[in-house]
């Protein structure tokens, strides 16, 4: 008896571990920002940030700064976003916008790219 549980105590470990060998390493990836580009400068306050999708990513991680993450004054966004683009309103401000790709084991790192709102 203390066999066949060690054995299926085993297994289970096994399986759970071969499952998380099969999850894709997207930590060298880069994300492409697509839209708006960087140092874009609008009047448009509603806006569609988009990005191309990452090859093994479940999720994007997408952060708006204001001006900037470096001198954040205030995250505006801070969200997980399960495609590749994400609808917002924002005010008149510069903002930085940053986004990385994620599965279950890895992210990938930030891409970051700046936006200005003017009246």
């Amino acid at each position: 008896m203390k066999r066949t549980i060690t054995y299926v105590i085993i297994m289970s470990v096994f399986f759970a571990c071969e499952e998380l060998l099969d999850v894709e390493n997207i930590s060298n990836k880069n994300i492409q920002l697509l839209a708006p580009t960087d140092n874009t400068i609008t009047t448009t306050s509603q806006l569609t940030f988009t990005w191309s999708p990452v090859e093994g990513a479940e999720k994007y991680h997408l952060q708006i700064a204001q001006p900037s993450f470096e001198q954040a004054f205030q995250i505006v966004r801070d969200t997980v976003v399960y495609n590749s683009n994400f609808s917002d309103s924002l005010g008149v401000n510069t903002y930085q916008w940053r986004v990385r790709a994620e599965n279950s084991a890895y992210t990938s790192t930030y891409t970051t790219n700046t936006l200005i709102i003017e009246e």
